[in-house]
């Protein structure tokens, strides 16, 4: 974000709360409320407003407090050029809808480029080059990687 200022992120609680799993600690204070956006927990409109920002010419992440929940915005995905990540799967005791494993129905979808990660260091690299490539690309994270650190190394790269 400090090399590029079309970078933003929105999704819930990234803002001064840092997200669900810290991963944008520190963030709203270092590039303000402009760039690093809280949004409601409306799946389907963030993503509406992600993709609108990145046909004016920004650069938005979307974060997604839980994967499972972005089959509401599941429509929305279309070709234009947009980051998006987030938890998915079993982890902290949570509830079957927020523990699915959705990468089989968006790796259907042409154009869209899929991240996967085993490390948080490998996390880190892959979100870099997902970001400054420009593309259609989702980041699925993985519950125990994300306990395992992965705030700690991403956001530094913020």
């Amino acid at each position: 974000m400090a090399r590029d200022p079309s970078v933003c992120v929105m999704g819930e609680d990234v803002g001064n709360y840092g997200g669900s799993y810290k991963v944008t600690k520190g963030m709203a204070e270092k590039y303000g409320d402009l760039r690093v956006l809280n949004t409601p927990i409306a799946e389907n409109r963030f993503t509406g407003l992600g993709i609108g920002a990145a046909m004016t010419g920004l650069c938005p992440v979307i974060e997604g407090m839980n994967m499972g929940f972005l089959l509401l915005a599941f429509n929305q995905i279309s070709k234009i050029p947009i980051v998006i990540r987030g938890p998915g799967g079993v982890g902290r005791q949570l509830g079957a809808e927020h523990s699915q494993r959705l990468e089989s129905y968006f790796q259907s979808v042409p154009g869209i480029q899929m991240v996967a990660y085993s490390t948080p260091y490998n996390a880190k690299g892959l979100m870099k080059a997902t970001i400054s490539m420009f593309y259609l690309g989702y980041c699925f994270e993985v519950r125990p990687v994300l306990l395992r650190g992965f705030s700690d190394v991403l956001h530094v790269w913020w």
